[in-house]
């Protein structure tokens, strides 16, 4: 998926990879949900988070999407469903 970048990218490579700002980019690696650890003052993210984040956010909106086409109205039983196979995992 992101063959041309490197194993290691930077906060504006993983902006370019993603197509979104650099707020937005922090927000995510402040919040956790896109995994990255620090180096002193720059932040490194690797490779493998922006795929598992990617897959994360397209499996999230997938049961979205199924949600509103079965009538289930609030999406709150799947976030409790999904949280309780990741811990069991």
């Amino acid at each position: 998926m992101f063959e041309n970048f490197d194993d290691i990218l930077t906060v504006e490579e993983a902006c370019e990879a993603l197509k979104i700002g650099y707020n937005a980019m922090y927000e995510l690696l402040n919040t956790g949900k896109l995994k990255g650890y620090r180096n002193g003052r720059v932040w490194r993210i690797p490779r493998a988070a922006l795929v598992e984040y990617i897959r994360n956010c397209t499996l999230w909106s997938v049961q979205q999407y199924k949600c509103r086409m079965y009538g289930k109205g609030s999406i709150s039983w799947l976030g409790r469903l999904y949280r309780r196979k990741r811990y069991r995992e």
